[in-house]
């Protein structure tokens, strides 16, 4: 396989980990907030942030203190592409099922493909998220700021209420119909020139209000890294969820901030919703996610937001700090869903279990055998190289992680290096598919072993010599005709034998 490709497997087999891992938690975390309702809207913000951070760890993330370290067992956690494809069979059985010879593979076109598209579409949904952003930006800076005594006491007042310390502008045009916020290191709050100047006090010092706990809660930055996972994971029914449920809880965070204060009356920052409302104002660009703060929102959504406003009631400061500290605390339970064995490299358990052994295995030698290898059939036909290919059984695509060669009839299987035969077996408990079966430990977290062998040569806990005889070429198990499958694992990570292996 060339680079591009594997690389492109690998991309497929990430990425398909964390949509299974993101959906679950997507699935978790709506039925807490179900149960939650309107209450704690902080906490509910922190919850739904979980499955958006999901999405940028990566996929083998492992904890002692998480749920998959708990409950060690979660076998549909262990995922890979060749699952995916074959829709059934744990990882690694469908390997051990080898062809008989065949003629050469040719590279599979398409990872390469759907890791183009789906580039692709990144980038197109970046660019549209982008080309809105700028449009709102450009609005905001191009609009004259309002510098009258009154308007900077209004922003002064509410930025002490809300300990805003950074410098915030305050800005006003015809440009654009509703208020939003721009930008977090300068912000910028924009104003419609007609609300500026026609609205009752009471409700434009809402909206402003409004703005400013976006500003105090750096709204503007996390909605931008949002995007960019939005932008990554455009497909992703899960993220839609997610991100619809960030957007209305973040500006339900934002009213109960305002609020908290006791500055406004809850009627009052009500009825400013609901003059939104039946002005029926919609957003420049509203066909997808809207990159800025605002105050205005869909009808559905202002409709949550009243009743969260008519049911608001002033939160405990350890409400508070519980809305804080449980998002944290569940994160390190439910983020880290990767195996702990896997994470650490060097579990009695982790190597064979993954590759279709269930057999328990004594810990590799410190001493390793020189590289490179010999054939452990010499002047064989390689029938079958390592990587993916279309199984000769069931004609799905398949993981083969290892090579298949094809020898003279009853030719001796040889030891490519010194080691130590762990496994001897004519019939690998659970796995009768692999046939008669050896593995040898060469040191230094080096493997090899060989499946579909005709007789043994070879007893378990016998030290081989490289070029020892140990098997004869066979058909045993699900084969389809007589031949070698080899395989070689580096760490409890299947390689390819050809890296190891000097001459065929």
């Amino acid at each position: 396989m060339s680079s591009l490709e594997i690389l492109s497997r690998s991309l497929l087999e990430g990425a398909g980990k964390q949509l299974a891992y993101s959906t679950l938690l997507a699935a978790l975390v709506w039925m807490i907030c179900q149960r939650l309702d309107l209450r704690a809207p902080r906490l509910q913000l922190g919850l739904w942030s979980l499955v958006t951070l999901r999405l940028v760890l990566p996929p083998g993330l492992a904890s002692p203190w998480s749920l998959r370290a708990l409950f060690a067992g979660w076998a549909p956690l262990d995922l890979n592409v060749s699952t995916l494809e074959m829709g059934a069979g744990a990882p690694g059985l469908s390997s051990a099922v080898s062809a008989a010879p065949s003629t050469a593979p040719t590279t599979q076109l398409w990872p390469l493909v759907l890791c183009s598209f789906w580039g692709i579409g990144s980038l197109l949904v970046a660019s549209r998220m982008y080309s809105r952003w700028h449009r709102y930006r450009s609005i905001a800076f191009s609009a004259p700021p309002l510098m009258s005594e009154n308007w900077q006491g209004l922003l002064h007042r509410w930025r002490s209420r809300l300990g805003i310390r950074q410098s915030v502008l305050l800005v006003a045009s015809d440009a654009c119909s509703v208020p939003f916020t721009v930008g977090w290191l300068r912000p910028r709050i924009f104003l419609p020139l007609s609300l500026a100047q026609t609205w009752p006090k009471e409700q434009v010092e809402a909206i402003v209000a409004h703005e400013l706990a976006h500003i105090r809660r750096r709204d503007s930055l996390w909605i931008g890294l949002h995007c960019l996972v939005r932008a990554a994971y455009f497909f992703h029914p899960a993220l839609w969820l997610a991100n619809s449920r960030l957007d209305q809880t973040r500006e339900r965070v934002c009213d109960e901030l305002v609020l908290s204060t006791g500055a406004i009356h809850p009627r009052t920052y009500g009825e400013c919703l609901v003059a939104i409302l039946r002005q029926q104002i919609s957003l420049p660009g509203t066909t997808g996610a809207v990159p800025v703060p605002t105050f205005a929102q869909d009808k559905r959504r202002m409709s949550m937001r009243l009743l969260g406003i008519v049911h608001h009631r002033p939160s405990h400061r350890s409400h508070r700090a519980a809305a804080l500290i449980l998002p944290w605390l569940l994160g390190l339970l439910l983020l880290p869903m990767g195996s702990i064995e896997a994470e650490r490299g060097n579990s009695k358990e982790s190597s064979l279990d993954t590759l279709a052994t269930s057999a328990k295995l004594p810990a590799s030698s410190s001493e390793a055998a020189p590289l490179p290898w010999s054939s452990p059939l010499p002047g064989a036909r390689i029938t079958s190289p390592f990587g993916f290919r279309k199984s000769p059984l069931d004609k799905n695509s398949e993981s083969h992680r290892g090579i298949d060669l094809v020898g003279p009839k009853g030719a001796e299987i040889l030891a490519p290096a010194d080691g130590r035969v762990e496994i001897a077996t004519e019939l690998l408990e659970g796995h009768a598919k692999l046939g008669t079966t050896v593995l040898v430990d060469h040191g230094n977290g080096l493997k090899s072993r060989y499946a579909h062998l005709g007789s043994l040569l070879v007893k378990e806990q016998q030290t081989v010599r490289a070029g020892q005889p140990i098997a004869i070429q066979g058909n045993t198990g699900a084969s389809t005709g007589p031949h070698l499958h080899f395989e070689v694992w580096r760490d409890g990570e299947a390689i390819d034998p050809a890296t190891v292996v000097g001459k065929w």
